[in-house]
């Protein structure tokens, strides 16, 4: 799985589906996603290379159209657009979230979890996992009820609680993300676009005496130690 930004607004992603046989890349299945500003969106209306100009709905589903825009792009998507069959269908959607808030559980018997409670934008890839957070939350807090613990509209309660402050600061989060992954300007201006995020890149002297105060180069001179 890689991803990217393009200067034009374009967020891009392709993703290995399946790979039937691991010798012959040719029979392997991949995804592939652009992501752009609505048209109407004042931010993302005209841009000098037009690619983001009114009208450019057509482009969601028109391969020849996406074809001619990859030819902008980098590797490995500009070859994977390329590359794709004639015939082959595009699909289209609208990204959609809204921040979670208190609803009434009806004594304890409704509780909303994963997308019905906060579909959020998938840049940041958050959405699964506080899916599994609220169903692991909901289920301890369920079986203290089994338990005689804690009453049932009590545990619901609970949970929607919890889950409101959660993944509704998720919810906010995920959109500042899309939104500054669209805007080649704020991006080219982030942490990881000025210093770069290599796990590898050596640590200067002083990082590494920051990190290790305690530790002294060279040999430890004469001193006193009060008991």
């Amino acid at each position: 799985m890689t991803h990217a930004i393009h200067p034009a607004g374009y967020w891009l992603f392709i993703a290995i589906q399946d790979v039937p046989d691991p010798n012959k890349p040719e029979t392997w299945t991949f995804q592939l996603q652009c992501t752009w500003r609505k048209p109407d969106d004042p931010a993302g209306e005209v841009r000098s290379n037009g690619f983001l100009e009114k009208g450019d709905d057509e482009f969601i589903t028109d391969l020849d159209i996406y074809k001619a825009r990859a030819e902008t792009f980098g590797e490995p998507f500009k070859s994977a657009v390329l590359w794709m069959p004639e015939g082959t269908k595009l699909y289209s959607n609208r990204l959609s979230y809204w921040v979670p808030r208190p609803w009434d559980t009806k004594n304890g018997r409704i509780a909303m979890l994963g997308d019905a409670a906060h579909p959020m934008t998938f840049q940041r890839g958050q959405g699964l996992n506080h899916g599994i957070a609220d169903a692991s939350v909901l289920t301890q807090l369920l079986a203290a009820v089994k338990a005689g613990k804690k009453t049932q509209e009590g545990a619901v309660k609970e949970y929607m609680d919890e889950m409101v402050e959660r993944a509704g600061e998720e919810v906010r989060i995920s959109m500042e993300n899309t939104d500054m992954l669209h805007d080649w300007k704020r991006m080219s201006q982030s942490a990881i676009m000025q210093r770069g995020g290599d796990p590898n890149e050596k640590k200067t002297k002083k990082e590494e005496e920051k990190a290790e105060p305690n530790k002294v180069d060279g040999s430890v001179g004469d001193k006193t130690v009060n008991p």
